[in-house]
């Protein structure tokens, strides 16, 4: 098939290491980017390069142009609701546990009723959902669809392991310490020389890689990866984990049902943090022995979780949504419809917890008295609300002003525990008064 005839596909730009993976489909790719109130507004070239045969695009733009996409692929209920006045058959991948979002976000609603919500809106609008991991289908109540991410051992270059040290990498861990398994990660690996790489702006020197290879040689340079997790909030591997094992990495972590690693072949597995801390001691003092495991692991990603078979797996999901795509119940006058009203849409950001989060950062800030972490998390969320945020805040009184305007705008959105985060963290901070630096 000639390039020009390829179908066209259109995603967002979040999740950029899963999103990389649709070049392996070898459909072209329009990629959304610059929407505002997300957590990172553009596509982000410090985790992967955009995939070949893709496009950054601007979603004002799409609608005048009619592209016939042949589907769209959403992250999230985000997504769904701003692809809303695209015609065309979708999917909604599932990154997530649904317990783990809520233990990391909060939520507005019941459970039961979110799934149900989801699970009715995606038949009524003929999409279909895929999620990366049994687990997290489970989490949804839907596990139709279960498609493994995956990685391509000819992009890594030769492990060498020089550096006798551990290996994590993971955003926002103090936010997902639970999801994590951090507890365990710090008993287990105290005294074990660790590097962590990735956005953590709360852990002093934590710093994510520059671009992909930058991240490839800290990979090949390293002597095992850890990969700790909660059993019901997280899978026993993520896509760093498998990016490791393709680069040659034994991983060390906890016993976790899902977690591909054979014990004693591939890497080490114990719920027992002291042995796991003299696992971790003896790849360091043998270099042989990791790279003998690290192989193994490289194997198993090449045979089990080999891109080709998620692309193969994935075109697969895209033609399901096109069959069910044809069955909607959804009138075409619903896509031709306005997009969502602001008011419409902060209203289903706050039950699905997206304030929540934010100002429970901003609570637990403000009872330290750190109170440069709560303007970062004040500024997040009037961010997300297109409130202006160009004021100067030159003292405890003018910051106890805009902090008690965004409450009142969250009540107006009916999301009253995130304004009573806000003001109990304000009425209880400021006595005695920190010294207050902007």
């Amino acid at each position: 098939m000639d390039e020009i005839d390829l179908p066209r596909l259109l995603t967002f730009n979040c999740h950029e290491a899963w999103v990389h993976q649709l070049e392996y489909v070898g459909y072209k790719i329009d990629i959304i980017d610059g929407l505002p109130g997300r957590y990172c507004c553009q596509w982000d070239f410090g985790v992967r390069p955009r995939p070949r045969n893709s496009a950054l695009i601007n979603l004002d733009r799409i609608p005048e142009a009619r592209p016939d996409y042949h589907c769209i692929i959403a992250h999230n209920l985000t997504d769904l609701l701003d692809s809303k006045v695209l015609k065309g058959p979708r999917i909604l991948v599932i990154h997530s546990t649904l317990d783990g979002r809520i233990r990391q976000h909060g939520l507005g609603m019941e459970p039961d009723k979110l799934k149900a919500m989801v699970k009715k809106y995606l038949q009524w609008l003929g999409g279909h959902a895929v999620s990366v991991s049994s687990l997290k289908g489970r989490s949804w109540n839907l596990t139709e669809d279960i498609v493994e991410f995956g990685a391509d051992v000819s992009r890594y270059p030769p492990w060498s392991g020089e550096t006798a040290a551990g290996l994590r990498i993971s955003n926002q861990i103090q936010n997902r310490r639970e999801i994590l398994h951090w507890e365990f990660h710090q008993a287990a690996f105290r005294d074990i020389p660790v590097k962590l790489v990735g956005f953590n702006p709360d852990m002093p020197g934590v710093l994510p890689s520059g671009n992909w290879e930058d991240l490839k040689g800290t990979l090949s340079s390293h002597r095992f990866y850890i990969h700790t997790a909660h059993p019901e909030l997280e899978d026993g591997y993520n896509m760093a984990t498998l990016e490791a094992m393709a680069a040659g990495l034994p991983i060390i972590g906890n016993r976790h049902p899902s977690s591909p690693i054979d014990h004693g072949v591939d890497g080490f597995l114990s719920d027992d943090a002291g042995e796991l801390n003299q696992f971790a001691r003896l790849l360091l003092a043998n270099r042989e022995l990791a790279g003998r495991m690290g192989e193994a692991a490289r194997r198993k990603v090449a045979e089990r979780f080999s891109l080709d078979k998620f692309a193969q797996k994935f075109r697969g999901s895209i033609e399901r949504a096109r069959r069910k795509w044809t069955q909607r119940k959804a009138p075409d006058a619903y896509f031709a419809c306005r997009e969502l009203a602001p008011e419409e849409k902060l209203g289903l950001l706050a039950k699905g917890g997206k304030f929540l989060r934010l100002a429970t950062i901003f609570h637990d800030h403000m009872i330290r008295a750190e109170i440069d972490g709560a303007l970062q998390a004040l500024d997040e969320i009037m961010k997300v609300l297109n409130l202006p945020r160009n004021r100067e805040i030159g003292s405890v009184a003018e910051f106890a002003q805009i902090t008690v305007e965004v409450s009142e705008y969250l009540i107006k959105l009916e999301d009253s525990r995130s304004a009573s985060l806000l003001l109990q963290a304000l009425l209880g901070a400021f006595s005695p008064q920190p010294s207050f630096a902007c």
